[in-house]
């Protein structure tokens, strides 16, 4: 170890700041694609479980129009964000940003 510490101190500033850099790059680099992966994990999940609380929505409205039941004026397309997050159970500004970036991501290709 001796013979380490040697050799880093006969090395110039810019020598060692480019062995730290050619360290240090890769590590970040890789820390930032985990955590995007997460965060495009995270926001799927969340557009999966709106997607099922859209079904059980036009499911239950269906059922109720085919009993005879009252017909409301709101036909059950589209959606009401906010409704689709209380049956979700998923906070209303994640469900907000989750759609966003789900928009986003078709429109660019991101997926």
């Amino acid at each position: 170890m001796v013979w380490l510490r040697q050799w880093w101190a006969t090395l110039s500033g810019e020598s060692k700041a480019a062995i730290i850099a050619a360290i240090v790059s890769p590590v970040v680099a890789a820390i930032l694609v985990l955590c995007m992966g997460l965060i495009r994990w995270f926001y799927i999940r969340i557009i999966e479980k709106l997607d099922v609380a859209r079904e059980r929505i036009h499911k239950a409205y269906v059922i109720r129009t085919r009993l005879g039941g009252p017909i409301s004026d709101e036909s059950p397309n589209p959606i009401p964000i906010e409704r689709l997050a209380q049956t979700a159970k998923v906070p209303l500004w994640l469900a907000n940003r989750a759609t966003q970036w789900g928009r986003r991501a078709q429109r660019f290709g991101l997926k």
